[in-house]
């Protein structure tokens, strides 16, 4: 499950994984790779595919440190 989330969560933020994406087109998809993992392990499988899109959303996961997003300071002005 954890290798299956990295792979989706590499491919999302678009840097190079192993499986080419077809983790992310699984879990945006059909969700069969997706099932078979969740199976022996009675998770819902709607749970999990929301709670991997939630970290995408964030960007952070597998091992990617999430980008700060940049304040906009105010410059003053000298009179």
């Amino acid at each position: 499950m954890k290798l299956y989330a990295q792979d989706v969560m590499t491919a999302a933020l678009e840097r190079q994984n192993f499986d080419n994406g077809r983790a992310l087109r699984d879990l945006r998809g059909e969700q069969r790779q997706l099932g078979t993992l969740c199976e022996p392990l009675g998770a819902d499988i709607e749970a999990v595919a929301r709670a991997i899109e939630k970290c995408i959303a964030r960007g952070y996961g597998a091992g990617i440190p999430a980008r700060k997003k940049r304040r906009k300071i105010e410059q003053k002005q000298v009179a």
